[in-house]
């Protein structure tokens, strides 16, 4: 277990790393502005040269950087069922219609009758017509996976 101490040396550390590998100014609205009052004085002092140079190499790992960002979190959010583009995706209950509400709630004594009410269900006591597909009658339920998928 790590003490306050140690967690405030960690901490420090962090902050020089970052003040370290900080090698321009940042831009208004980018979250590392506030760094800008400490990189600024040693930052006018450099050749317009080396500016440059820093300048050009930023601004191709910038994109890369916020584009594997957003990689990322729309990995996590496929992962963890939601939407970027819209709210989060209904359950498959929801999707489909389904009410919750009108589901039996389970308990100990209605724990068997649920399972009785699949088998009557799925036992079909009417004949099957010679001309009657597979597909045509599985056509009216609905399918258990989104057929595609966002990336």
């Amino acid at each position: 277990m790590m003490t306050p101490k140690v967690k405030e040396i960690l901490g420090l550390l962090v902050f020089f790393h970052i003040l370290h590998t900080s090698y321009a100014p940042f831009p208004e609205g980018h979250p590392y502005t506030f760094l800008n009052p400490l990189i600024e004085p040693w930052w006018n002092k450099i050749s317009g040269n080396t500016q440059r140079q820093v300048l050009s190499a930023w601004k191709t790992v910038e994109p890369t950087a916020f584009a594997l960002s957003r990689l990322v979190e729309a990995k996590m959010d496929l992962v963890a069922g939601r939407r970027r583009d819209g709210p989060p995706k209904p359950y498959p209950s929801e999707r489909y219609g389904d009410d919750k509400s009108s589901e039996p709630e389970s308990s100990p004594e209605g724990a068997g009758s649920e399972s009785e009410s699949h088998s009557k269900e799925d036992n079909h006591d009417e004949p099957v017509s010679e001309g009657a597909s597979p597909e045509a009658e599985s056509a009216g339920e609905p399918e258990s996976e989104p057929s595609s998928f966002a990336y």
